[in-house]
């Protein structure tokens, strides 16, 4: 046991990976066969996911905010809001770039073709005693926003 330890501490990518390779192919081997145990830890996943995303959402937002409140003064704080704000807009439009020309550039959709669908359902009219209902909730929203 120790030396499995030793050699884990030495090559965690390669353990990483083999636990990766390891997870496909139990995945693959239990596909379909164990719908209970898979639904039973899809449960379980979705309640550590939702858990894990109550814990790490606000431990971001407060650790930001520590972060911006210990800079101290408003000049500094604005140069580093506006580094910040330039890196989030190269990105954003490196991102925007490569999502518009590779698709281009690969001919994505080549040979797809898209047909309307059609339906026999018609829209029906509104009825009347509705028609006052509709019309009296607009007018006590408009006179309220007066106020």
């Amino acid at each position: 046991m120790k030396s499995f330890y030793e050699w884990y501490r030495k090559h965690i990518t390669g353990a990483i990976f083999v636990g990766l390779i390891l997870g496909i192919l139990t995945g693959l081997f239990l596909a379909g066969r164990f719908n209970v145990v898979l639904t039973a830890t899809s449960v379980l996943g979705s309640i550590y996911m939702s858990a894990l995303n109550m814990m790490i959402f606000p431990l971001v937002f407060c650790s930001i905010v520590m972060g911006i409140a210990s800079i101290g003064s408003a000049k500094t704080t604005g140069k580093i809001t506006g580094a910040a704000m330039l890196f989030f807009l190269c990105t954003t439009a490196i991102a925007s770039f490569v999502g518009l020309i590779i698709p281009r550039l690969i001919c994505l959709g080549k040979g797809v073709s898209f047909k309307m669908a059609t339906s026999d359902i018609q829209a029906t009219k509104l009825s009347q005693p509705i028609k006052p209902l509709v019309l009296l909730g607009l007018r006590a929203f408009y006179l309220y926003k007066k106020k």
